[in-house]
């Protein structure tokens, strides 16, 4: 009796423990729909909306709406006006794409770990060059580049490098990405993220945190190719060079200058 008790006790403490991971299968799905937009300065403001339907030969992604407003001081014009597309067939998603997603949903990562991100230390080092190239010093001197390099290869450095770049998130500007998975029975696991910052981690499942890169994997499989997108958010594209900015305080921190 006295277990039973404990069971029930916990269940009330802790309800929504069970409803972190969510089981869910391609059959069960009726339609998935898919959200990007970004409200950034000087007016600028994009909208892109996606839909993933079930046809007799496949699943098919069509691009539903999007809209594009340009910055105030760009002059609207022909071009501007073409970006204001109504629905239309991106692509066919493969189902191995769509069990990908369910997969993550099905499987939520809590726990933040630096390593997911498996940061190449060779790409790190090609990039250092060119940042001091456009932004500092070059080239380095022997002594300031001997210690940069030895933060590069610290793990501590490079972890704590990796999760200053976590916490970066402009004041001026707004990026969304959302996923909702419709059920038949219309259930919807809804997936969201706002984190303007590289590989926008971590998502949230229904209200629960989950790092993975996975969705952002499924997201730029199946999203159109426009120059005006987040894309290069969820690909990380700046991630490698904020990884060397934060090292390059971590030097600053170490080797203050005196006036």
């Amino acid at each position: 009796m006295r277990s039973i008790t404990l069971i029930l006790f916990s269940f009330i403490l802790f309800p929504t423990f069970g409803n972190a991971q969510i089981k869910i299968q391609l059959s069960d799905i009726k339609k998935i729909n898919l959200s990007e937009s970004e409200d950034g300065v000087a007016g600028f403001r994009f909208s892109r909306d996606y839909q993933i339907m079930r046809k007799q030969n496949g699943w098919f992604c069509y691009q539903v709406s999007q809209e594009y407003q340009p910055p105030h001081y760009i002059k609207r014009d022909k071009h501007i006006r073409e970006f204001k597309i109504q629905r239309r067939l991106i692509k066919q998603v493969g189902i191995q794409t769509i069990d990908t997603l369910l997969n993550s949903v099905s499987k939520l990562k809590s726990d933040y770990n630096w390593k997911m991100y498996h940061v190449d230390l060779a790409l790190l080092k090609k990039g250092m060059s060119r940042y001091y190239q456009f932004w500092k010093e070059y080239p380095l001197k022997p002594s300031k580049l001997k210690t940069i390099l030895t933060l590069y290869e610290n793990p501590i450095s490079l972890k704590a490098a990796v999760d200053s770049v976590q916490h970066i998130s402009p004041v001026d500007a707004i990026t969304e990405c959302s996923i909702d998975i419709i059920k038949k029975n219309n259930d919807t696991i809804k997936i969201y993220t706002s984190h303007m910052r590289p590989y926008m981690q971590p998502w949230q499942v229904n209200g629960h945190n989950t790092y993975d890169l996975k969705i952002n994997y499924f997201f730029i499989a199946v999203m159109t190719n426009n120059s005006i997108s987040n894309k290069n958010f969820l690909a990380g594209r700046d991630f490698y060079d904020d990884i060397i900015n934060e090292i390059e305080i971590q030097y600053d921190d170490q080797h203050p200058r005196t006036p």
